[in-house]
């Protein structure tokens, strides 16, 4: 039997050959394509984020806290306290009031909670609310000071009900910066300073050396000598933030000191130390358990004897930070004292110094203490 020969470029299997290879080819470009646009919408969730709450503020009213504004980086705990809270929102008819509630938080942790405060969206979509209080009215204790962080909320109704919802919030670290007490030295305050006669170093210290003028604290060494004076707190104080803006005189050879002290020496001690001349050196210690545990010295990059900089300590339980003119110099978490000190401020010559006497009168001069 003779059987036909079938021609393999038969057209109709050509067809069937080509149609095949079509989709498949078809297939896997489209599954390429579908893992390429989950790819791209899961590598930038951010964006579909911001374009998916953009969808919804035109589908509905929204409300956001855009903005807190402080009068100043600086607050004494016995003034009252203004801020402002800039709000935005898509709202143009609503009867019900919304509720902004604001907390501040110390250095330790400890939080401060507002009075609630309610108020009505107008139709220009802005609204700028400020709130008033004063923070020693709101605790039992005296304020810890230092850098305080501020957390404010939006409600839908107050935020003491149980149903109450939070429809935006804005934190804020390091908002401002609180203090209990500042001295501008219009006079020397007996019921909260005290100036000592004694021997430290090389020098005599003498409280006549210890004035004031033109609204300023100033401490002599007096020409041709290695005298020098001091002044201290009457009461213990303990954590919080303690802060200068001093001038400090042109004696090679002395130091003016900033710094936390109780008896005995060597136990329990955080001092700033400045060297007294215009390449000045500034040495940051703390006195522990009988012996200097740090000492770390910095050279300055300024003349401290030509103008007045800002020198500061912040002491807390779990660290010791020091700072000049707002610049973090030097950070410790252990190996320092946690006990109640003196806050003192000195210009004196060390007996580990040459002890070089002044030619002409040199003045320490303090513009302000704050903590």
């Amino acid at each position: 039997m003779i059987y036909p020969i079938t021609n393999p470029f038969n057209s109709e299997v050509l067809f069937s050959m080509t149609h095949l290879s079509s989709s498949k080819v078809f297939s896997l470009y489209l599954f390429i394509f579908l893992i390429g646009i989950i790819i791209l919408i899961f590598s930038d969730l951010r964006l579909f984020s911001n374009v998916r709450n953009l969808m919804v503020k035109n589908e509905r009213d929204y409300i956001e806290i855009e903005e807190i504004n402080f009068k100043s980086d600086t607050h004494l705990s016995n003034l009252p306290l203004d801020f402002n809270v800039q709000i935005e929102h898509s709202i143009n008819k609503n009867m019900t009031p919304f509720y902004i509630g604001a907390s501040f938080q110390d250095p330790l942790g400890n939080w401060i909670d507002l009075p609630v405060v309610d108020f009505l969206p107008s139709k220009k979509n802005e609204e700028i609310i400020t709130m008033s209080t004063h923070l020693t009215e709101l605790s039992e204790e005296m304020l810890i000071t230092g850098a305080y962080k501020v957390v404010v909320s939006i409600w839908d109704t107050c935020p003491t009900e149980e149903n109450a919802t939070r429809l935006s919030t804005l934190s804020i670290d390091n908002a401002l910066r609180i203090y209990n007490f500042e001295d501008n030295f219009d006079m020397i305050d007996d019921n909260i300073w005290f100036s000592r006669e004694g021997k430290l170093g090389r020098s005599n210290l003498d409280p006549k050396r210890v004035t004031t003028s033109e609204g300023r604290l100033k401490i002599m060494i007096p020409r041709g000598s290695v005298n020098g004076g001091e002044l201290q707190t009457i009461d213990l104080v303990h954590y919080g933030s303690y802060e200068i803006k001093m001038k400090i005189p042109n004696a090679p050879s002395s130091i003016t000191g900033f710094f936390l002290y109780k008896a005995p020496d060597f136990h329990h001690e955080i001092d700033i130390e400045i060297y007294n001349q215009k390449d000045a050196t500034a040495l940051f210690t703390s006195y522990y358990s009988g012996g200097a545990y740090h000492e770390d010295k910095t050279s300055l990059t300024f003349d401290p004897t030509e103008d007045f900089y800002n020198y500061r300590i912040d002491y807390y339980p779990n660290s010791v930070s020091y700072y000049i003119d707002n610049q973090l110099m030097q950070t410790w978490t252990e190996g320092f004292s946690t006990e109640p000190m003196y806050l003192m401020i000195n210009t004196w010559f060390p007996s580990w110094l040459e002890g070089l006497p002044p030619f002409e009168n040199q003045w320490l001069e303090v513009d302000w203490i704050r903590y």
